[in-house]
């Protein structure tokens, strides 16, 4: 959603609905005119080869990553130079028209350390930052970052630290003020909005609540 919200013209995305029924979830997705043959940017084989052969698709794709404060960086042994995470696949369908997908790792990775003891190798692919707290960041972040595809694995690791400190050091707990000078029950105050609107994951939820002085006691928080 964040790269459709970009608003940058010519890029394509699969159509794709969430559906509930009789106790199941299905997620459906309208079939795209790509192939492995239709492959312009990124990696579809775990950055055994990466493409970047499309100047016209590579700018769009800059000028998306700009919109969501996202760092040209390298991948790959050849170091080839892209804005979007590595396994985010443009195409020039067969329709002529450029089409991304695979957007799972869309957003910057979460700082390992701040969270655990231990580096876990595989925490970068689903521990994000929402992209609102990307867009605060004041210099651009790197979506592989701590990932085995960048050429140089520490390279944005401060830039990550930095604005993850700011989130838990003064972002939550200015946060956690506003909260508390809500009426707990408000029906016009939705909680997850208001924590993704400033950018936080509704992990932190816990955070806040260990944290909050009026919404602890309260059973109206609106969750959904």
């Amino acid at each position: 959603m964040c790269y459709l919200n970009s608003g940058v013209q010519d890029l394509n995305y699969p159509l794709s609905c969430l559906v509930d029924y009789l106790g199941f979830r299905v997620i459906c997705m309208s079939l795209l005119p790509v192939d492995r043959a239709t492959i312009r940017y990124g990696t579809s084989d775990g950055c055994k080869t990466v493409h970047n052969c499309d100047e016209k698709l590579a700018s769009l794709i800059q000028s998306t990553a700009k919109v969501l404060n996202l760092a040209p960086h390298q991948v790959g042994s050849d170091g080839v130079t892209l804005c979007a995470a590595a396994d985010i696949e443009g195409h020039y369908g067969c329709d002529n028209k450029y089409y991304l997908l695979d957007f799972s790792r869309s957003m910057p990775p979460e700082y390992p350390k701040l969270k655990c003891n231990t580096f876990s190798q595989t925490r970068h692919l689903y521990y994000l930052l929402r992209p609102e707290l990307v867009k605060q960041s004041p210099t651009p972040l790197c979506p592989d970052t701590f990932s085995q595809f960048m050429s140089n694995p520490r390279e944005f690791v401060d830039e990550t630290v930095a604005i993850e400190t700011k989130k838990f050091k003064e972002l939550l707990p200015e946060f956690v003020k506003t909260l508390d000078s809500y009426t707990p029950g408000d029906r016009d105050f939705d909680l997850i909005y208001e924590m993704h609107h400033c950018g936080f994951n509704v992990r932190n939820l816990g955070y806040i609540y260990h944290r909050t002085t009026k919404w602890k006691v309260s059973t109206r928080i609106k969750l959904l």
